[in-house]
């Protein structure tokens, strides 16, 4: 929910330590006022991982996929450094809108975290003058455009040298001697948990039926399509009809209300990204369905394979991190065969 980078992780019996790049001078806390579930190790403190063993005889461990060996070191979050209680704010409290002497700090705390997100200029911008219409008073044009426009830059030049990492070839005979990963199946050989998968067809064939279908047996832990189901709860972002038409059509499916299914109808914010993020970070659910594909990317081409992609990356990353499988439609062209 602090929107901290993915760094390597171990396991702990209680939870988990991420570990960051060392910045000279942090020192220890625990339970600190703005971060009440986080303990901090920094000089003249330590931490065990792997191979360590707990006096219970469990042997501590990486978390699959975020080792030493997997993950770069992240550099500390922004939030573990601040020290005056405007950069202690957690930044989803800024999205109400900051009093005159804490937009400057605000704003640029907030474009970092979009650049960080993937935004494009144009999203951070466009997300930038939202925000700033909730001040009073707002900053002027010009501030919003100079900060944005300068810590968008700044974030593109601090990474351009993890574009350019060194690619790491393992040779065939050692992957096939290590150990196999374990796939989790959200449905049965159908959706793996943390996967990612497209529902293609023409338009009005019913691909959102199938979509609302799937969103009550997952957070109703019933069979789908007569494949045994993970259960949890569901976020589904229905971008091209109304909410009373989604209220409508999940009625006379059968939803009773109690389902954790968690609906958004209406227009993409510019910040779609980041508010995606949170809500992950807050609701944990298993499925992330998005219908359509094109009206979250703002991608027009879909056939645009790089630009797609790029749209997508911050999402494929989501689901990576949180196990969260990402199903979204497609409306294929009327030369498309017919079916889903």
């Amino acid at each position: 929910r602090n929107n901290f980078p993915d760094s390597p992780t171990s396991k702990t019996g209680k939870g988990s330590h991420i570990v960051y790049r060392y910045k000279d001078g942090v020192r220890n806390f625990q339970k600190r006022e703005d971060l009440p579930d986080i303990d901090l190790r920094g000089d003249g403190g330590y931490i065990l991982v792997e191979p360590s063993i707990h006096p219970s005889g469990h042997q501590y461990q990486w978390v699959k996929g975020k080792g030493l060996d997997d993950l770069p070191l992240a550099e500390l979050p922004e939030i573990i450094l601040a020290k005056s209680p405007e950069q202690k704010t957690p930044l989803r409290e800024l999205y109400q809108g900051v009093p005159q002497g804490s937009r400057n700090d605000s704003l640029t705390r907030l474009a970092g975290s979009w650049a960080r997100d993937g935004l494009s200029f144009e999203e951070c911008l466009e997300s930038a003058y939202l925000w700033n219409s909730k001040n009073a008073p707002p900053l002027s044009g010009r501030e919003i455009e100079c900060t944005v426009r300068s810590i968008y830059q700044k974030h593109h030049q601090e990474n351009k040298t993890t574009d350019k990492q060194p690619m790491v070839l393992i040779p065939l005979g050692d992957l096939l001697k290590g150990e196999e990963e374990e796939r989790v199946w959200l449905v049965d050989e159908i959706m793996l948990l943390g996967g990612f998968v497209g529902i293609g067809a023409k338009p009005k064939v019913g691909k959102s039926t199938l979509m609302r279908q799937l969103a009550l047996n997952i957070a109703g832990g019933e069979p789908f399509l007569g494949k045994e189901v993970i259960s949890g709860p569901v976020i589904y972002l229905a971008l091209e009809d109304k909410l009373s038409e989604v209220k409508r059509h999940f009625r006379a499916m059968g939803a009773r209300g109690h389902e954790k299914i968690y609906i958004y109808a209406d227009a993409i914010p510019a910040n779609v990204i980041s508010q995606v993020k949170d809500a992950i970070e807050n609701i944990r659910p298993v499925l992330l369905i998005i219908d359509p594909l094109f009206k979250f990317t703002k991608v027009k081409d879909t056939s645009a394979y790089a630009e797609t992609l790029g749209a997508l990356d911050s999402v494929l990353r989501l689901a990576r991190k949180h196990e969260v499988t990402v199903s979204f439609t497609h409306h294929g062209t009327k030369a498309d065969r017919e079916g889903i």
